[in-house]
């Protein structure tokens, strides 16, 4: 599991209590290991890091602590905060409040302990949910600087590990049985909505696109898009087989199924703006005529579409194909998730091998199509 933010991203190890931590600050990566005492285990780790733009660039870690029995003498399980900068150097490592618990390993839960349910942080604040003491629940704003809580609100439903950083600067985050939006600043709830099962942010975007149910699929059914300002379900297209958002400019385009004898008067391709305005779009026999099957990403006003020829890149404005993109070429990199100052393409390693992820930098300038090389295949790809 991966925590990505403005300027850090952060990579969970295959052992517990380990990570990798990339940034902007340097060019090589930091291994992150939670140390503790000879009688102490790391059960369980919640990993977050810093979302704002123009905040602090940190990462935070919430630790669930064991502690060996020594003959009769019991010491109760803890909940540990430790804070990081963009360098991976440790800055604190605080004991939270006895009766903030977090939950035990329960037999058969792979992921060990749970010291939060979901966990972020928003300009300075981390803001995460929890179990308590009283075998109540909470959703917490802690100062990442002086690791000290600045709010809490408590409820009797468990929440689920459901949430995401809004471009507002709210978190939304499933809290009583709904989706709900909470200041960091202040922990006051912004709106409440439609409980969802996963909710994904989407950069600059002003929404959020949710699932009703469990099913992890990119399809039409279940997926809502919310408006981040008021949690309202917003009006989107019907019937549309693919869609795709652009975390840097904020544009959605929409797929239908689609063949060159489709009727000209059905749909087949849509992009919006961020505000959903029309800004291009094909009726369904030209998008059948141009091949277009799927919506793979999009990318500072370009999509990555797969064709009936192989992958393309167009330009969302026009659909014409993006200046520098060789039609015979093939495109291998996708983009998988993108700040103004940095993007992680991924290049599909089929079906028997494995992904290949690639970080590029670009802080403090306008990305281009030729900073991710994405007509360059990585030496590990054959």
């Amino acid at each position: 599991m991966e925590a990505f933010g403005a300027q850090i991203v952060l990579v969970r190890g295959d052992t517990r209590g380990m990570a990798t931590l990339y940034s902007l600050a340097q060019q090589n990566p930091v291994t992150l290991a939670l140390d503790v005492e000879p009688d102490e285990a790391v059960e369980g780790v919640s990993w977050a890091v810093e979302q704002e733009q123009d905040a602090e660039p940190l990462a935070v870690a919430l630790v669930y602590i064991t502690t060996e029995a020594s003959g009769l003498n019991a010491t109760a399980d803890r909940i540990q905060m430790r804070v990081y900068d963009d360098t991976g150097t440790e800055l604190s490592r605080t004991d939270l409040p006895s009766d903030i618990t977090g939950t035990p390993y329960e037999p058969g839960d792979l992921g060990g302990a749970k010291p939060s349910r979901y966990l972020t942080v928003m300009n300075g604040t981390a803001v995460f949910t929890t179990e308590l003491a009283d075998d109540t629940y909470a959703v917490l704003g802690y100062d990442v600087a002086s690791t000290t809580e600045k709010w809490r609100t408590v409820g009797p439903e468990e929440p689920e590990r459901t949430g995401a950083p809004l471009a507002n600067g709210w978190v939304a985050l499933d809290w009583q049985d709904a989706l709900a939006a909470f200041d960091p600043a202040t922990g006051n709830a912004q709106w409440r909505s439609e409980q969802m099962s996963s909710v994904y942010a989407h950069g600059v975007a002003p929404f959020l696109t949710g699932y009703t149910s469990p099913a992890a699929w990119s399809g039409p059914d279940p997926v809502e898009f919310i408006d981040g300002a008021t949690g309202a379900i917003m009006s989107i297209p019907d019937g549309f087989t693919n869609y795709g958002v652009d975390r840097i400019t904020g544009e959605s385009a929409f797929l239908w199924f689609a063949s060159d004898s489709s009727p000209a008067d059905k749909p087949g391709l849509l992009v919006r703006s961020a505000e959903g305005a029309g800004v291009f779009s094909l009726d369904a026999q030209k998008t059948g005529a141009a091949g277009v099957q799927d919506i793979l990403a999009m990318w500072n006003g370009l999509i990555w579409v797969e064709t009936s020829a192989g992958k393309d890149v167009v330009l969302a404005a026009t659909g014409a194909r993006a200046p520098g993109i060789s039609g015979g070429g093939e495109v291998y990199r996708i983009p998988e998730y993108a700040t103004p100052d940095w993007t992680i393409t991924t290049v599909d390693g089929g079906t028997f091998g494995g992904d290949t992820r690639i970080l590029t930098r670009h802080p403090g300038a306008d990305p281009s199509l030729e900073t991710l090389n994405v007509q360059t295949a990585p030496p590990s790809t054959p």
